[in-house]
Formats: C-alpha cells, structure tokens, sequence
C-alpha cells in the first residue's frame, strides 16, 4: 500500500512530465518552423497542432500536404490512418 506521500510524490512526478513534454513539444514545433523556413519550402511542408505535414512526391497523395501514418486497429483489422491537409 503507498502512503499518501508517495501517492502526491507520484502525482507530482506525472506533473512535471507532462509539462516536460509540452515544453519539448513547443521546442520541436518551433525548430521544426525554423528548419522549414531555412529550406525555403513553404509548400514542401507545414506544421499545424504538433503535426507535421509534408509535400508527396508520388503515390496515392502525390501532391497533397500528408502526415506520417499512422497504425489503427478497427474491429481487429489493422490500417494505416494518414491526414491530409488541402485548401478548399
């Protein structure tokens, strides 16, 4: 059984991480930004709410601006969720 001290010593562990990873979360973001203006690519690649989306070349979203994919599984079967972003 953990004492209430470990249990508020956990919960500020948790704390402290989550805020850990939204501070690298905004440094990667803003790195990200940078490294895609020095490329001088403003079609190339974009970031929008930690996602990043990048030009395809071919294939499928040849193109269009596409996340990384990523696995799903529905009803057991697994696919490969991909975001597309596109102006109307």
């Amino acid at each position: 059984m953990q004492s209430t001290a470990d249990g508020s010593a956990g919960s500020s562990n948790k704390t402290q991480f989550q805020d850990n990873i939204q501070r690298l979360t905004k440094v990667w973001a803003a790195q990200e930004a940078n490294r895609l203006k020095a490329s001088g690519g403003t079609e190339d690649a974009k970031v929008y709410m930690e996602v990043k989306y990048e030009g395809k070349q071919n294939g499928p979203f040849q193109g269009k601006l596409v996340s990384q994919g990523t696995i799903i599984s529905i009803d057991g079967e697994d696919y490969v969720e991909n975001r597309v972003l596109i102006k109307p």
